[in-house]
């Protein structure tokens, strides 16, 4: 669990929003960069997930990355990612109750170890 709902998330962001949106945002702008970005987190996840939720998990990156560049941090990223792994984990495992204790602590865990690097801003788009 803590794997999934803690480390996943964090890095995964950091991976997909902190460094590839943010160099695709410089060259392209936010727009295109969500897009591919959004679309490279779905195909990373093609070998743990069925073929149809491929889509749904390429608009998660989507939004994520969006929710990066509207608020300027990873942490709001990290907190969604945390929270979705946490819930589909807690479902997964036949969880009732427990899952928002899980939910709680995934992702309170999860901002609280990036908290003291949370310096980071989202990039800026490439000047025409």
């Amino acid at each position: 669990m803590l794997g999934v709902a803690v480390a996943a998330p964090i890095s995964e962001e950091i991976a997909f929003r902190g460094y590839l949106f943010a160099a695709l945002t410089t060259w392209r702008g936010p727009w295109p960069a969500a897009l591919i970005t959004g679309l490279l987190f779905g195909a990373a996840h093609v070998a743990f997930y069925p073929p149809e939720m491929l889509p749904a998990l390429a608009f998660f990156g989507f939004f994520a990355c969006l929710l990066f560049w509207f608020t300027g941090s990873l942490l709001p990223c990290v907190a969604m990612h945390a929270f979705n792994n946490a819930l589909v984990m807690g479902n997964l495992a036949g969880w009732s109750w427990q899952i928002p204790l899980l939910l709680i602590g995934a992702v309170s865990l999860a901002v609280l170890l990036l908290l003291p690097f949370a310096r980071e801003r989202a990039p800026q788009a490439a000047r025409p």
